[in-house]
């Protein structure tokens, strides 16, 4: 099963995500998400801060869940500089009032120079065409991104 592909859209450019759950179809979101940023999706060759980060996110729908949990990436790189690797656990839960989301992960709080020079500037996870559904066993998300 391929985890992620990209998509052009006008000006922008879009995500196509897969997973065999929630969580999978997360974790291949953010895999997604960071090789949009740097071009990779893997950063097992970085060093990694011995801290770890937790993000606890609540929403209505998945899809909102979704482009909240996002949009949090994208703002510990854009603002606070540090990616989250590795991921340890992320649980998503329907409560009574929507999903809820929990991550753990580690970071790299010093962001290589390398992965600077091939970055993509994202502005937004936007709403826009966004849609998570079932296709037999298979969860499927179509995203596009404000750049």
């Amino acid at each position: 099963m391929k985890a992620f592909k990209e998509f052009e859209h006008k000006a922008d450019i879009g995500l196509e995500i897969y997973g065999r759950s929630l969580e999978e179809l997360f974790v291949n979101g953010l895999k997604g998400f960071y090789s949009l940023l740097f071009g990779i999706s893997d950063f097992d060759r970085f060093e990694n801060s011995t801290e770890t980060y937790r993000i606890s996110i609540q929403e209505e729908t998945p899809e909102a869940l979704l482009v909240s949990f996002l949009s949090e990436i994208n703002f510990l790189v854009n603002v606070k500089k540090i990616i989250l690797f590795p991921l340890i656990t992320i649980k998503i839960e329907k409560i009574a009032s929507g999903y809820s989301l929990f991550s753990e992960s580690g970071l790299i709080t010093k962001i290589p120079e390398e992965l600077w020079d091939n970055f993509t500037e994202i502005k937004a996870v936007t709403y826009h065409g966004l849609l998570i559904e079932r296709e037999g066993k298979l969860y499927k998300a179509r995203l596009i991104f404000d750049v």
